[in-house]
C-alpha cells in the first residue's frame, strides 16, 4: 500500500468536499488554495494524521466520495477509516449490482407514478415547472424513511427513495437522446432540496456510466430500458 502524506489527505477530503458542494469547483481539476501551516492548526489534523498511516490514495478516494454520496455535508471524525466501512462496502455492492438494482427501481418507479413507457417518464421529468417545491427542507439523506413520497414531491421522491447511480443512468439516458439534463435543470430552476441535486450533478464527475458499469452490463440496462 502507497502511502499518503496526512496534508495530501486533508487536501483531498477538502476538495471532494468542495466538489459535491459547488456546481463551478471541479475535483482534480481546480486548486484550492491550502496551507500546509494551517493545517496543524485544524482540530482534525489528528484524523487525518491518523487515517493517512492506514489509508492508500486510492481507498481513501473511495471512502470519501462514497461518504459523501451518503451524506454531503459529511465530517471526517464520523468516517470510518476502511474500505470495510458499511458506508463504502454498501457503495461498492450497489455499483456491483447495478443491472438489477436499475431494474428495480424503475419498475417501482414506473409502478409509483403509472408511467406507462419510457417517453411518458421523459415528459414527466422535464415538467419540471409545475413541480410544486416541497416545505419540508430535509439536508441529510441519512433516514430517508422522513422524506416526503407524494406525486407532488416527484423530484424530491426520486434523490431520496430510489439509488443515485439508478438516476445518474436515467440522467445519461435522456441526455444522449434527447440532450436533456434533468439534474442540471432542477438545479436551475432551484427545486428543493437543491443540495443534494448538485451533489448527484457532481458525482457524474466520477461516474462514467458506460465504463464503469462494463459494456455487458450497460447494454443489459440500456436494452430493459429500452423495452418499457
Amino acid at each position: 500500500m502507497s502511502a499518503i502524506h496526512p496534508f495530501e489527505l486533508y487536501k483531498m477530503f477538502i476538495s471532494l468536499r468542495t466538489h459535491f458542494n459547488s456546481i463551478k469547483f471541479i475535483y482534480n481539476h481546480n486548486i484550492i488554495n491550502l496551507k500546509y501551516e494551517n493545517f496543524y492548526r485544524s482540530k482534525n489534523h489528528i484524523y487525518y494524521e491518523k487515517y493517512a498511516s492506514m489509508l492508500s490514495k486510492e481507498d481513501a478516494e473511495k471512502i470519501f466520495i462514497s461518504n459523501f454520496i451518503k451524506n454531503v455535508d459529511t465530517s471526517i471524525h464520523v468516517i470510518t477509516p476502511s474500505i470495510k466501512n458499511d458506508v463504502t462496502k454498501e457503495w461498492i455492492n450497489r455499483l456491483r449490482n447495478i443491472d438489477s438494482i436499475f431494474e428495480n427501481d424503475v419498475k417501482r418507479l414506473f409502478k409509483e407514478y403509472k408511467i406507462k413507457t419510457t417517453h411518458d417518464f421523459y415528459y414527466k421529468l422535464t415538467d419540471i415547472e409545475s413541480i410544486q417545491k416541497t416545505d419540508n427542507k430535509i439536508k441529510s439523506v441519512d433516514d430517508i424513511s422522513k422524506a416526503p413520497t407524494t406525486v407532488n414531491h416527484f423530484f424530491t421522491d426520486l434523490i431520496y427513495n430510489y439509488s443515485p447511480e439508478v438516476i445518474i443512468i436515467l440522467n445519461h439516458f435522456y441526455y444522449k437522446k434527447y440532450t436533456f439534463d434533468f439534474l442540471r435543470e432542477c438545479i436551475d430552476k432551484k427545486i428543493e432540496p437543491k443540495k443534494e441535486f448538485i451533489k448527484l450533478y457532481k458525482y457524474n464527475r466520477f461516474f462514467d456510466v458506460e465504463s464503469i458499469i462494463g459494456k455487458s452490463k450497460y447494454n443489459k440496462i440500456n436494452t430493459f430500458y429500452s423495452n418499457m
